[in-house]
């Protein structure tokens, strides 16, 4: 289904430019950072570049060796050029820690997980994030071409000790993202955000899929804002999950999901029952709101959609339920005869 333009537009123009200009700000004027980028052609320099901080580029493919458990940390700002290269990383990525939030760009190149990510027990497990933002930290994929084994491609997380997990930005700009675990780009909602977590999807394709098909592109479900402008997200269960945050919105693009519901026999799941957890909810290709005790995603969600495509194998793509009248639900773009629920949303609204 398509849905008429918005002047919301504008404003995705505005994030674009903005999110451009920051970085080039932070880069270009911070004494800390030479402009020169220096050469990296082996990983324990790569390593070292990661400690110290700085501009760097790589001469040749590298790989960084390693199991699951391997810790790989960017606690300063740093500017990666992949230089059109590839990076082949083993072990878990994290972005800041408890007292550090840096910005990290990884730019022009590819960039591969190529470990399976595996839970306390030693099992493999989809649930597992390979990139961790951790509270206040940016990271910045540009012109990056990025798959994971088994893992989730990218998450907002919390660094030992913390009681918040707030004022996260993932930015992906120009960039391919494919994920084999549970979720492309996924938030962590077990602690509170009283800062909002920001999400920029611009020029880009995330795509999230399994062989039991239970894969969400991009699940939200904390206090904050998606932005998708100009990209595809795909997933073999919902292309996206929005639980919560207000702002969000979707332009001139296209979302698609697969055939999880069919596969596993659960057409109607969750549709008249509480939702679970996570990306526990029905299996539409855009699930928008909540439905569970109201101290859980304690939020409200409001999204605006323009110039896009919410496409899947049900005759409509769209669900929609508002929790209560305490955390309200507010859809701009769409009619209510596109909403596969339309007579139980519970109230939320449709503009």
């Amino acid at each position: 289904m398509s849905f008429m333009k918005s002047s919301r537009v504008v404003k995705n123009i505005a994030i674009s430019m903005l999110i451009l200009v920051s970085l080039t700000t932070i880069f270009s004027c911070n004494p800390q950072i030479e402009n020169k980028a220096t050469p990296i052609s082996t990983s324990e320099a790569l390593l070292k570049a990661f400690e110290d901080g700085g501009e760097y580029k790589l001469e040749n493919d590298i790989n960084i060796d390693g199991d699951a458990s391997n810790d790989i940390q960017m606690y300063k700002d740093i500017v990666l050029d992949l230089n059109g290269k590839t990076l082949d990383f083993k072990g878990y990525m994290s972005v800041g820690n408890s007292t550090d939030a840096p910005t990290v760009v990884i730019k022009n190149g590819i960039l591969k997980s190529s470990v399976a990510m595996v839970n306390a027990s030693g099992n493999e497990d989809g649930t597992i994030s390979v990139i961790g933002v951790r509270k206040d930290s940016t990271l910045t994929l540009d012109g990056v071409t990025y798959t994971t084994l088994n893992g989730v491609g990218i998450v907002n997380a919390q660094s030992e000790g913390e009681t918040v997990n707030s004022g996260v930005t993932i930015n992906v700009l120009n960039s391919i993202i494919t994920s084999h675990g549970h979720f492309g780009i996924g938030s962590n909602a077990t602690k509170e955000e009283p800062n909002a977590i920001t999400y920029n999807i611009i020029n880009s394709t995330i795509e999230c899929t399994r062989d039991d098909k239970d894969a969400t592109a991009i699940c939200f479900n904390v206090n904050g804002t998606v932005n998708i402008e100009n990209s595809t997200i795909k997933g073999d269960r919902h292309a996206l999950m929005l639980r919560g945050g207000e702002g969000h919105t979707i332009t001139g693009s296209t979302l698609t999901g697969g055939d999880f519901y069919t596969l596993s026999g659960k057409e109607s799941q969750y549709e008249s029952t509480t939702w679970g957890s996570g990306n526990e909810v029905p299996n539409y290709t855009l699930v928008i709101g909540n439905r569970s005790d109201i101290e859980y995603y304690p939020y409200n969600t409001s999204v605006t959609i323009s110039d896009s495509t919410i496409e899947g194998n049900r005759e409509k793509n769209v669900y929609v339920y508002q929790n209560s009248k305490t955390y309200t639900v507010t859809v701009t773009g769409l009619q209510a005869d596109q909403i596969a629920n339309s007579d139980n949303m519970n109230g939320a609204t449709i503009n």
